[in-house]
């Protein structure tokens, strides 16, 4: 199901250079400061 559904997506944002990718392994208050950050970007 991944492959068939998520990875179009990936493939479609990244090759548009506008994927964001955030490593979700480390601490909520360190995923939440990168997202965060994404936003702020984007304005």
């Amino acid at each position: 199901m991944y492959w068939e559904t998520t990875e179009p997506l990936l493939n479609y944002y990244r090759q548009k250079n506008i994927l964001k990718v955030v490593d979700a392994s480390s601490s909520i208050e360190n995923v939440f400061s990168r997202i965060k950050h994404i936003f702020q970007e984007l304005n």
